[in-house]
């Protein structure tokens, strides 16, 4: 769970913000938006609640926020932070953007019915992706 913590929620979207995911601009209006709750909201659920981010987008800035908080790396570096697959399937122009937004889509409705699909896998079950292209991607990422 994103932590409520006012320097924990900033961590989070400073990481968001750099990971390309929202501006400061929808980062400032996410946390002005958490604190008009009486019972502190964490700011992933905003931010998902805003249609600004997807539950993979969120588990990786989580990813990221727990790599800083250990001292892994310098969460104020852009170098360290893991790029996610579905970013890496459309560098390689593997996939649309859109393609990659309807998978997330998928996703999260699978993940309500109980299943934990990975975006990988769903890409070429749809035919979207090869298995070579997804192995070549996994590779990229984590090289990366």
């Amino acid at each position: 769970m994103p932590a409520t913590d006012k320097s924990e929620s900033n961590m989070f979207g400073e990481i968001a913000v750099r990971m390309g995911i929202l501006n400061s601009g929808q980062l400032d209006e996410c946390l002005a938006i958490q604190k008009n709750f009486s019972v502190p909201l964490p700011l992933g659920e905003v931010m998902i609640a805003r249609g600004i981010l997807t539950e993979e987008q969120l588990e990786g800035v989580l990813r990221v926020q727990a790599k800083a908080k250990r001292g892994k790396y310098n969460a104020g570096s852009s170098t360290g932070i893991r790029k996610l697959i579905g970013e890496i399937l459309i560098e390689r122009g593997y996939i649309e953007k859109e393609t990659l937004k309807f998978v997330l889509q998928r996703q999260q409705t699978l993940r309500r019915a109980g299943f934990t699909p990975r975006v990988g896998e769903l890409l070429i079950s749809m035919g979207e992706i090869t298995s070579e292209q997804l192995r070549s991607a996994l590779v990229a990422q984590a090289s990366a």
